[in-house]
């Protein structure tokens, strides 16, 4: 039987291959002369600082999205979530398997003395929001580009990513309305498995409805949808400038859908920090609008290091100054059974009072995260 470890090593090495291939074929048809042209000769003096700032409103915005999504377990502020934030997003770029989301749930949820689990189900609404914007950018953005012979497949791989999407909504709906309910259909159903399997799945469930429970608020929910929309917009919006600093001009809607198709690459496994999926998006995608690859190839470039080294950076900095050790939790991760918070509080004290109460029964001040 292959060790966690070994399996490890293998999923590696595959994403770096896959990787591999994705820049292949981005770099395949390019005149490396015209390219280092491009890339030399680039507009770096306001773009670069331009795409610093958007970039540092994006990720106040997404920390400022999880601590409504953590409302139901308490009151956080932008400031306190921020450092596991840039941590989990680090983990991507830097840690194979994603392990970014494990590292970002477990430092929090250790440094507040939260339920691993709790915190970690949380990150469900997140993705139910980035997925609905992606792909509403998407679609509006399939109608108003003006690509010639648009493949029908990838119009189809977007029809069968909304049908999904549409799916997993509903299907998640019970969960928020009637939780309970919910969980004892899903442990009558999984019944017929064999128990260990059906143990697994439920577990997951059950994990997953904790953290949904916020959409019981609308308001709540519907400020998470608004806050997504507008950081997948300056997403947009630094892409349309990564692409200007190299004479590039492409209109928003264009940007909107080269935005859609990275993020379903990226899903693919592939090495950490997403190098080659990028690549070959912004290439195969603005090459449906016949812009040459050069250009392109270079702004691609430049739009995923923009990123990539602050975010890494940031992410290191607050790793150390948190003094979390990475190889431990990456051991946790491995045996799929992640160690609770230290005097983690019971859920059903969560859910009833998200912080110790003071005497003058007003909830008590999370202390920040410096």
């Amino acid at each position: 039987m292959v060790s966690k470890k070994t399996s490890s090593r293998i999923q590696l090495f595959v994403g770096i291959l896959i990787s591999l291939v994705f820049l292949y074929f981005a770099v395949r048809d390019i005149d490396p002369a015209k390219l280092g042209d491009k890339l030399s000769s680039g507009d770096y003096l306001w773009t670069l600082p331009t795409l610093l700032i958007i970039l540092l409103v994006v990720f106040l915005l997404k920390a400022w999205r999880w601590t409504l999504i953590l409302r139901p377990i308490g009151e956080f502020r932008v400031m306190q979530v921020f450092p596991a934030v840039m941590i989990g997003f680090m983990g991507n770029n830097i840690y194979p398997a994603h392990l970014g989301e494990f590292l970002r749930a477990h430092v929090f949820a250790k440094h507040e003395k939260l339920p691993f689990s709790t915190v970690f189900s949380t990150l469900v609404v997140e993705r139910i929001c980035d997925l609905i914007a992606i792909l509403a950018y998407f679609y509006t953005a399939v109608f108003l580009v003006d690509a010639e012979n648009l493949p029908s497949e990838m119009r189809q791989g977007a029809m069968a990513l909304l049908v999904i999407t549409i799916v997993a909504i509903f299907g998640i709906i019970p969960f928020v309305l009637a939780q309970e309910k919910s969980l004892a259909l899903s442990r009558k159903i999984l019944s017929i498995l064999p128990e260990k399997l059906a143990g697994l799945i439920y577990g997951l469930i059950e994990k997953g409805s904790e953290g949904v429970q916020m959409a019981r608020s609308p308001k709540l929910f519907l400020a998470c949808l608004a806050i997504s929309f507008l950081h997948w917009l300056l997403y947009g919006l630094m892409i349309v400038i990564s692409l200007k600093a190299f004479d590039v001009v492409v209109t928003l809607p264009q940007a909107l859908f080269l935005q859609g198709v990275t993020a379903v690459v990226v899903t693919v496994p592939s090495s950490p920090g997403f190098f080659g999926v990028v690549q070959w998006a912004f290439t195969t995608t603005l090459g449906l609008f016949k812009i040459d690859v050069e250009p392109v190839l270079a702004a691609s470039f430049y739009y995923h290091l923009t990123q990539y080294i602050p975010i890494t950076l940031v992410g290191l900095y607050y790793l150390k100054l948190l003094g979390v050790d990475v190889d431990e939790i990456r051991a946790e991760k491995n045996k799929e059974q992640p160690v609770e918070a230290e005097d983690p509080k019971p859920e059903e004290a969560i859910r009833e009072s998200p912080r110790d109460i003071s005497g003058d029964g007003t909830p008590e001040k999370p202390e920040t995260v410096s």
